[in-house]
């Protein structure tokens, strides 16, 4: 079920919440107009109002969770990006410092898909652990080659 939610488009949640919508105002509209000629009250709270407060509340959830869908999906495309820059990156540098950088990027995505999953970390491979061993790492490559960072930057094209 997971699955079929995540690989479902935003868009045909959009469609499908709107002809829910739509349906629930038409129903409501028509089941308050056969129960008013039912019983002729006068003064019976109007259920089609109700229920099209109702499909708006529903509409204005789903944009919200639409929002955080786009968000977190944004934030998951930044983070394989950056990743992926920092592995290829690590290229140019000493094999020692290479090997140790691009090892602790494999396991940090590994924890990514454990996350994903909802596992919990091993001892030793929270993020936290990851990343300090990846500014060890890059703290060494800057000892061997001082200043030699900021011209590689700059002719990758990023400010130091």
């Amino acid at each position: 079920m997971d699955q079929l939610l995540a690989n479902l488009p935003i868009s045909g949640v959009f469609v499908g919440t709107l002809l829910l919508v739509l349906a629930s105002v038409e129903a409501g509209h028509r089941w308050a107009r056969r129960r008013q000629k039912d019983r002729q009250l006068e003064n019976e709270a109007p259920v089609g109002a109700t229920l099209s407060l109702l499909a708006f509340l529903l509409a204005f959830t789903f944009g919200i969770a639409a929002d955080a869908f786009h968000a977190r999906k944004v934030a998951l495309v930044n983070d394989a990006n950056a990743i992926r820059m920092t592995y290829l990156l690590s290229s140019v540098i000493p094999e020692a410092q290479r090997s140790e950088i691009r090892t602790v990027l494999r396991e940090y995505v590994d924890q990514r898909l454990r996350w994903a999953d909802g596992q919990q970390d091993g001892p030793g491979r929270s993020a936290s652990d990851l990343l300090d061993r990846l500014w060890k790492a890059t703290a060494a490559v800057g000892e061997q080659n001082p200043g030699g960072v900021d011209v590689f930057l700059s002719y990758v094209g990023i400010e130091p």
